[in-house]
């Protein structure tokens, strides 16, 4: 499943799109018991930002360290042309912040038997924690939710925040934090309160009778 926040129009008629919006949707399950949401410990520069890479140099902001600042020179409309949307693949990126949740991915996910979920992208303090698709209304659905630590990032510049009220595994932090920091910040947070993560490179096919099966180390 993709999903491109934003740049959704670029897919509108998409055939990946397309299928997807032909679906009947399925009432929303009840969120399993509810788990502590504590205050984020990387926060995004200035509460008035309201998307996910891209944003920072029409907002003004100089920029962000690592591998963001190569996102915003890219085409703002799409996603990366790196990825490819294949035939059967879904486009699903309803708008919104958490606490909402989207209809339609859960019913994506319900057509295609999902329990197990591996999610990537940008950033992990915003769109794939927050979103209406992201960790949190995944998990609140009991699924299992691992993150691709080596294939997101953080929002984090010289505007950024960090929790110093957080007792965090670093340890006594001092900014400015560097992007790495930063980034190792965020999954560890994650990690502890939402989700465990793993590394792709760690990913490995186990042949299973006539299939294989996916093994995964997760962190947590």
């Amino acid at each position: 499943m993709h999903s491109p926040a934003h740049t959704m129009p670029f897919y509108n008629q998409h055939p990946a799109r397309e299928w997807v919006r032909e679906l009947e949707l399925l009432p929303l399950p009840p969120d399993s018991p509810p788990r502590p949401d504590p205050p984020i410990w990387v926060r995004h520069p200035g509460d008035e930002y309201d998307g996910c890479p891209g944003g920072f140099q029409e907002r003004g902001y100089p920029g962000v360290v690592g591998s963001l600042s190569e996102h915003d020179k890219q085409d703002p409309t799409r996603q990366t042309d790196k990825i490819s949307i294949l035939e059967g693949d879904a486009i699903s990126a309803p708008d919104g912040w958490w606490p909402e949740r989207s209809n339609e991915t859960w019913t994506v996910l319900r057509r295609w038997g999902i329990k197990n979920v591996l999610i990537a992208g940008a950033s992990t303090n915003m769109c794939v924690l927050n979103r209406p698709f992201g960790i949190k209304p995944l998990v609140g659905w009991g699924l299992n939710v691992v993150l691709a630590r080596d294939v997101t990032d953080v929002v984090y510049g010289p505007a950024a925040t960090v929790n110093h009220s957080a007792t965090t595994p670093i340890g006594a932090l001092k900014q400015p934090l560097s992007y790495h920091d930063a980034a190792q910040l965020q999954v560890a947070y994650i990690e502890r309160y939402w989700a465990g993560s793993t590394n792709l490179g760690s990913l490995g096919w186990r042949k299973n009778g006539t299939g294989f099966t996916l093994e995964v180390l997760i962190r947590k």
